[in-house]
């Protein structure tokens, strides 16, 4: 199933410096069904709280569940894993590091935990200070801007 792009709470997005792989939007926005509805309830949660600031998907999957997506070993082909941009200030919109002035640390939190709400169980990101006070939150290489999200 593919998440639809005009859900409330969730806005695609294509890092500018890892295209999708053929130019299509949305090509990468494949997931199980549970998954995908987990996804839309879980934006129509955070639109309640911060309707001018929504979650920015970038990678899920492509329709054929394969794992050719670039850069995105971790993601497996059961559909089941996201990447989610970090919170930028001033209800800002794209791609923006955890060291970066204008990262939101509190509402990237809240993404962490809303998805940890959901179901998901291994999530990534490098935020030393959310790690401390989120224990199943995890280091790995690369996840400097983004949380990665598996849910089983």
């Amino acid at each position: 199933m593919q998440l639809p792009e005009d859900s409330a709470g969730i806005k695609w997005i294509t890092v500018t410096s890892t295209p999708a792989i053929d130019g299509t939007p949305g090509i990468d926005k494949w997931g199980n069904r549970g998954f995908i509805e987990t996804l839309i309830y879980m934006g129509r949660e955070w639109n309640k709280e911060y309707p001018s600031s929504p979650l920015l998907i970038n990678d899920i999957s492509l329709r054929d569940g394969s794992t050719a997506l670039r850069g995105t070993a971790s993601h497996g082909p059961a559909g089941n894993e996201v990447d989610i941009l970090t919170a930028r200030t001033g209800n800002r919109s794209g791609r923006v590091t955890w060291e970066d002035p204008s990262y939101n640390r509190e509402q990237t939190k809240k993404i962490i935990q809303l998805m940890r709400k959901n179901g998901f169980q291994r999530i990534y990101f490098n935020d030393q200070i959310i790690r401390d006070s989120l224990p199943y939150v995890k280091a790995r290489a690369g996840h400097d801007d983004h949380i990665h999200g598996r849910r089983e």
